[in-house]
């Protein structure tokens, strides 16, 4: 019932078919299970440790987006900056009809090349999250 990018629809089925073929959900039941074990039900209460352990995770998640996002980033900032220089150069041309095609055929591009890439990014952020995971069960 939502409205959604295709673009974001396929990254969503891709990472869930990559959390699926990695086993995630093995993971995600084996942590809830030993989080019954180590704490009790009504038995967790919140400790200092666990807000500086919440606050490294959100900066490494920051990172990883950044390191996903940034070859397209990049890509898209050079384009524009040679398009920029072109509509200087020769203001009888309208870049601004021939860039969003240009811009959106890049980034679809580098898309494609990054995206064999992701999959052991996928596997390291899942890799990552169950030790974050670990750590703060066992800070309580």
């Amino acid at each position: 019932g939502t409205q959604s990018e295709t673009l974001s629809q396929f990254l969503y089925v891709f990472t869930i078919l990559i959390f699926l073929a990695l086993d995630g959900h093995h993971i995600f039941i084996r942590a809830l299970a030993a989080s019954f074990e180590a704490v009790p039900i009504r038995g967790f209460s919140l400790q200092p440790q666990i807000y500086d352990l919440v606050l490294k995770a959100s900066g490494q998640m920051f990172v990883l987006a950044i390191k996903i996002a940034a070859p397209i980033i990049i890509t898209l900032f050079l384009s524009n900056l040679c398009l920029g220089i072109v509509a200087r150069t020769v203001p009888q041309v309208n870049i601004l009809m021939i860039g969003f095609p240009i811009n959106i055929v890049l980034g679809m591009i580098i898309f494609m090349l990054i995206l064999n890439g992701m999959a052991p990014l996928i596997k390291e952020i899942m890799r990552q999250m169950d030790g974050f995971f670990i750590s703060v069960i066992q800070s309580r």
